[in-house]
């Protein structure tokens, strides 16, 4: 697959066209129209800074497996996986927030990207089926779960045998320190990696894989340097 592929991914330029339309929008609403050209715009600019590439040949998904994209927001990764699953796989884009769900809602209207499915969980209801997911993927939301203990116990109930779950999130340079919090490392929208890999093995997980600064993104409002990682863990 080229490098302008995996930039956008084929999903995302069928909707190139709908958030392209300046003038006589093809969908008759000119709302919605707005609402893609912004998502697009977001979507393109994380594709440039987030690596998607490096995350998804790490996640190693193959064809027709089932995903659970856990905070998934506006879909950003949701439709990468999708694409990875193919139209005999299945992806759970499951989040809290109703409002960001109707977005990825509209985009999958005009995608038709069926092995797409939506679901509102709640914090003490993953609303997944038992032992049925392959993986699980945590992207840049693990930090904002204020029930981890029970969000993570029924990841692990959702997960087959063998099933993986894979936290991606980060931590300024400034703050990895054992002397800060946890309570504020995620006021300040953080989390420490011993911290999700302690939870993790807490709950039941084997830790497999872990990597620091998977990408180095500089926060110029901050002049700081934030640490991304990645957490790979298994269900034994």
């Amino acid at each position: 697959m080229s490098f302008s592929k995996h930039l956008i991914g084929p999903l995302l330029f069928l909707l190139i066209p709908l958030s392209g339309q300046a003038q006589g929008s093809s969908t008759g609403n000119t709302r919605f129209d707005a609402m893609v050209n912004e998502q697009m715009s977001e979507f393109m600019v994380r594709d440039y800074w987030q690596k998607p590439a490096l995350l998804l040949e790490l996640m190693d998904i193959q064809p027709a497996e089932t995903v659970a994209d856990l905070g998934c927001g506006t879909g950003y990764f949701s439709l990468k996986l999708a694409e990875q699953v193919g139209p005999d796989g299945k992806v759970i884009a499951l989040d809290i927030d109703a409002a960001k769900l109707n977005k990825l809602k509209l985009i999958k209207r005009y995608a038709d990207v069926g092995q797409l499915e939506i679901v509102q969980n709640t914090p003490d209801d993953l609303k997944v089926a038992e032992s049925s997911l392959d993986k699980i993927i945590v992207l840049n939301a693990y930090h904002e779960i204020e029930e981890i203990e029970t969000v993570l116990a029924q990841c692990m109930k959702a997960l087959k045998a063998g099933g993986k779950i894979f936290v991606i999130d980060k931590v300024s340079d400034k703050m990895d320190s054992d002397k800060v919090s946890r309570k504020k490392l995620v006021k300040n929208e953080f989390i420490r990696r011993s911290f999700v890999e302690d939870e993790l093995t807490s709950t039941g997980f084997r830790i497999t894989e872990a990597k620091d600064k998977y990408i180095e993104n500089e926060k110029a409002e901050a002049t700081r340097k934030t640490n991304w990682f990645v957490v790979i863990a298994t269900k034994n």
